[in-house]
C-alpha cells in the first residue's frame, strides 16, 4: 500500500478548527506512537514553508533551547 501522508493529512485536517487541530497534535504527541511522527513533521513543514525568515529564526532559537533542556 502506497500511502501519501501529505495528501491524507491535508484531506483529514483541511477544515478543522484551531481547537480540533490542537487536540489532534496533542493526541499524536501523547500517544508516543512513532508512526505519528511523520504527520507532525508534515505539519511543521507546512508551517515552515509559510513562515517569514524572522519567524523561522525565532522558531530555530526556541527549538535549540528546547533541545538543551
Amino acid at each position: 500500500m502506497n500511502l501519501n501522508i501529505r495528501v491524507a493529512l491535508k484531506e483529514k485536517l483541511q477544515n478543522v478548527t484551531p481547537q480540533e487541530l490542537e487536540q489532534t497534535i496533542s493526541d499524536a504527541i501523547n500517544s508516543n506512537e512513532e508512526q505519528l511522527l511523520p504527520g507532525l513533521g508534515y505539519l511543521f513543514e507546512l508551517h515552515w514553508q509559510q513562515s517569514t525568515q524572522e519567524h523561522k529564526d525565532a522558531l530555530l532559537k526556541e527549538l535549540s533551547t528546547s533541545l538543551q533542556a
